[in-house]
């Protein structure tokens, strides 16, 4: 008959066993947050693998994209191994999606958590700036002016309040932007993102910011989300708020957005236009894609 031995305390190998407990416990712990926290994990890495060796201006995002997939490999199999329903090939298409959106979100996210990039964007962004002021021709003020006299429309008071933003004058270029976007009702993502500038060189933060959250609801646009970004920074934040989703949105701002599709009689307005023709409709003139060039810094000759 076999008699149940207990190990004594303080005996050698009552110390190794609860040694070896000890280390299992603690590994599995590891795990775990490592696991759960492999996104801030790969940005931390990226951020580390940028400050090794800084970029210039015009190859910040090729810089970006070795980094990220140098260092995905490391994670890579531990993000496949989190998706765990579906066939094959609907795990190949999660795993595919979780990296489209990393790719992404990750930039974004830097701007927040790695000081050397967010300088970096920010010195891009700034340089850009300035190459527009120096292209800026005042002479060009008296031309606008008279087409303004004669036909007031938003694309015009566009046109003038970035010629005033090139030219230092804010104070004129906010009151032509603000027409701009009145005529407009808040709808073009161009007027709306050159008001945040003029709001932003006003160190105007807080309004800035609201108009980027209404804003980030209908664009999803990479420039739109980076601006976003660099404003809650110089509001002195290190984090983002989630966005709200379109299906989230709270009553009264679906109201506010469903005014703009109901005529003065409360019909509301025919949407059901083609892709191809809502397509057109919503792309910018040339002339109106100018600001959103800024985060490029355009090379002489």
């Amino acid at each position: 008959m076999m008699m149940n031995k207990s190990i004594k305390k303080n005996t050698p190998l009552y110390n190794k066993r609860l040694t070896v407990f000890a280390y299992l416990f603690l590994s599995t712990i590891s795990y775990v947050s490592y696991s759960q926290n492999y996104k801030e994990n790969l940005k931390n890495d990226i951020c580390t693998c940028i400050e090794e060796e800084i970029p210039s201006l015009y190859n910040l995002d090729k810089k970006f994209q070795e980094c990220y997939q140098k260092h995905l490999t490391t994670y890579a199999e531990l993000i496949d191994s989190q998706i765990e329903e579906g066939t094959d090939s609907e795990k190949y298409r999660r795993g595919q999606e979780i990296r489209q959106n990393l790719t992404n979100s990750l930039p974004i996210d830097l701007i927040y958590s790695c000081d050397t990039f967010y300088r970096l964007v920010e010195k891009r962004r700034n340089f850009s700036i300035q190459q527009l002021k120096a292209q800026a021709d005042g002479s060009t003020l008296e031309k606008i002016n008279q087409q303004l006299a004669l036909n007031p429309n938003p694309n015009a008071y566009y046109q003038r309040g970035a010629l005033h933003f090139a030219l230092d004058d804010l104070e004129n270029a906010e009151h032509d932007l603000r027409k701009a976007v009145s005529f407009d009702q808040g709808k073009n993502a161009v007027y709306m993102t050159m008001l945040v500038w003029i709001l932003e060189e006003k160190k105007q933060y807080a309004e800035a910011k609201t108009i980027l959250d209404e804003l980030s609801l209908t664009h999803k646009q990479k420039d739109i989300a980076v601006l976003r970004a660099i404003i809650i920074r110089k509001m002195g934040g290190r984090e983002d708020t989630p966005i709200i989703a379109k299906q989230d949105v709270p009553a009264n701002t679906r109201e506010k957005v469903n005014s703009r599709t109901t005529n003065r009689r409360g019909y509301r307005k025919n949407t059901n236009k083609s892709p191809s023709t809502e397509k057109k409709k919503q792309r910018p003139r040339n002339s109106e894609t100018k600001t959103l060039d800024l985060f490029k810094i355009k090379k002489d000759g």
